[in-house]
């Protein structure tokens, strides 16, 4: 009763007027904040430097905090407030300094964003923030925005030698497809001769707010939208297989361009193939200067594992020990903070440009109260943020018109996000598990004639993928759910009639290898950086070996025909977790041959 009765830190001394007022007093004067220094250019272009200082907030308290607020492209500097948008980092201000203080933030290049303000901002009386002082607009670097970014290549999945190349421009350079079409990509076989190919973009993607979904009540298309920039495509042909080529994606207006990079293709039909599979990523400002964000895990922080993960799989890339990566849901944990997708796909530009990186949807991508499975996991996004980064990723890339047209577009993938390919000698079917897939549905018939179709004396292997697992050892009712029963009646079935070898899920945010069921070797790999789920105490009957402390990767190296060995390492230190052997017999189902162990 007496904390009850307390006031709150603010009044106990209370100024002259009341807090909010506009003659409120302050000690020094009234409360300003302002940048020490010029920006400085940092991360080799990748992000701006700020250091700011603010005076005169006479009733800190440790509620307040300093924030980083986008300026939209599109909008004047007029237009450019605060408190009605999501700050893209903050850092808590010091409670105990009556005099001020000082803040360091390095800040992303994002290519919806033409400047910055930064704000001090205060608990006030929770839920309503008070900002107490802002600085000038600070505007990017115009010959920053003029730079191709966030390059991603994925399969073209009926051409085995070609490559997709997507990336980003800024929406002021590129509005139109004429625009699009001074970028251009530049493939060679050695990084100092770059003219081998030279390919021009052939379409490109974008949303609007008006895309995003229940924008009164979710974050996505309101208080978190920002632009997400033009997704340009450009498809090169003729590529060798197993071969290693170098290219650059330039700008012919501005003469800016990528750093030469190197691209490895996919092997050939029947050859040893190695894949690495993960879900649940998310990404972190932390590693890049210690910032907080919009996060639903570790308070605030971001997924912090996740830069660990592509420090991870980057090393195993340059060692050779995989042509191809697929991120099986959950991809940047944004839900509704769209400038997330901007700092996730940063984060993942040294692996998403060197070899092919295919996609399934997730809840956080897709889930509001209007999908198959509904809920708010996305925030208002509704797969469509995802399906303009991939939107290769369903069935509706298929009947775009091959001429480009006149402006960037909406990718439909949203519809139908579930899709198939063949890499050296597996053939990889992902499925939505977000979307009905119930005898009747669109996505069941899809999914019965993909798996129909496989010539198994081309790709041997028969590896499906989706978000949601079909089985899992976990302490939480909500993953043992209908959904799951859905999987077991409806999608089991198939893996039984065509053979299917191995099925791969994520969204149990843990590491687990079941034993064969029905034939098939189950694995769960939500473990590339979201905090832990719960494992059911005392195992699980279906799982060989499940852990949730260890955030890493699943590699799968697919030997011959029929010899494969499915490992998980650790983001931490890279060490090898678990291991198995999974070989296909004479009726081509499988068998799990050496059974694995944890290693010391």
């Amino acid at each position: 009763a007496e904390a009850a009765q307390r006031p709150p830190p603010r009044l106990r001394d209370p100024p002259a007027r009341l807090p909010g007022h506009p003659d409120r007093l302050h000690d020094g004067g009234e409360p300003q904040i302002a940048l020490v220094d010029a920006p400085r250019v940092v991360l080799g272009g990748r992000a701006l430097e700020l250091r700011a200082r603010w005076s005169g907030v006479r009733y800190s308290a440790p509620g307040d905090w300093v924030g980083v607020f986008p300026c939209r492209v599109g909008e004047t500097a007029q237009d450019c407030a605060i408190l009605d948008r999501y700050p893209v980092q903050y850092k808590p201000a010091d409670p105990d300094s009556k005099v001020g203080g000082e803040v360091d933030f390095r800040v992303l290049v994002r290519p919806g964003v033409w400047a910055y303000r930064v704000a001090y901002v205060s608990a006030s009386v929770a839920p309503y923030p008070e900002v107490e002082a802002t600085t000038q607009v600070i505007p990017v670097p115009e010959d920053l925005l003029k730079i191709p970014s966030q390059v991603r290549l994925s399969i073209v999945h009926d051409d085995p030698a070609a490559m997709r190349f997507m990336w980003t421009m800024s929406p002021l350079y590129v509005a139109t497809a004429a625009d699009a079409r001074h970028a251009r990509v530049r493939v060679g076989k050695s990084p100092d001769a770059l003219d081998w190919k030279i390919v021009q973009p052939r379409r490109s993607f974008t949303f609007s707010p008006e895309d995003m979904c229940e924008p009164d009540v979710m974050p996505a298309g309101s208080v978190g939208w920002i632009p997400p920039g033009v997704q340009v495509e450009a498809v090169v042909l003729g590529l060798r297989r197993s071969y290693t080529y170098y290219y650059v994606i330039e700008d012919t207006r501005f003469n800016t361009s990528t750093p030469v990079r190197k691209l490895v293709t996919g092997p050939r039909r029947n050859a040893p193939t190695d894949i690495i599979v993960f879900g649940d990523m998310g990404q972190s400002m932390d590693v890049i200067d210690g910032s907080m964000q919009h996060s639903w895990d570790f308070k605030g922080r971001g997924e912090i594992s996740a830069p660990n993960t592509t420090r991870l799989v980057r090393s195993m890339l340059d060692d050779n020990a995989a042509s191809l990566i697929c991120h099986i849901g959950d991809i940047s944990y944004a839900t509704g903070a769209l400038a997330l997708w901007d700092t996730w796909l940063d984060q993942v530009e040294p692996i998403t440009s060197q070899v092919a990186y295919m996609t399934a949807i997730g809840n956080h991508e897709m889930g509001w109260t209007r999908s198959a499975v509904p809920g708010s996991d996305s925030q208002g996004e509704c797969g469509i943020p995802y399906v303009t980064y991939f939107p290769f990723s369903g069935q509706s890339y298929n009947t775009l018109p091959r001429d480009p047209p006149p402006k960037p577009i909406l990718s439909p993938s949203w519809r139908d996000p579930w899709y198939s390919f063949n890499h050296g000698n597996a053939h990889i079917t992902i499925m939505s598990t977000e979307h009905d897939f119930s005898p009747d549905s669109d996505q069941y018939k899809w999914l019965k004639h993909d798996l129909a179709a496989v010539k198994r004396e081309h790709t041997p292997w028969l590896l499906f993928m989706g978000h949601r697992p079909m089985y899992v050892s976990s302490d939480y009712g909500g993953d043992h759910d209908k959904l799951a029963t859905d999987l077991q009646q409806f999608i089991e079935p198939l893996f039984v009639q065509f053979k299917v070898d191995m099925a791969f899920w994520g969204h149990h945010h843990s590491y687990q290898r079941s034993r064969l069921i029905e034939g098939v070797q189950h694995i769960v790999v939500g473990s590339a950086g979201f905090a832990f789920s719960p494992i059911k105490p005392g195992g699980d009957e279906h799982f060989l070996f499940a852990t949730n402390t260890t955030w890493g990767v699943s590699r799968v190296r697919l030997v011959n025909d029929t010899a494969a060995q499915v490992q998980f390492y650790s983001n931490a230190d890279y060490s090898l977790q678990d291991a198995a052997w999974v070989v296909r017999g004479a009726q081509q189902r499988t068998v799990l041959q050496v059974d694995g162990s944890r290693l010391s």
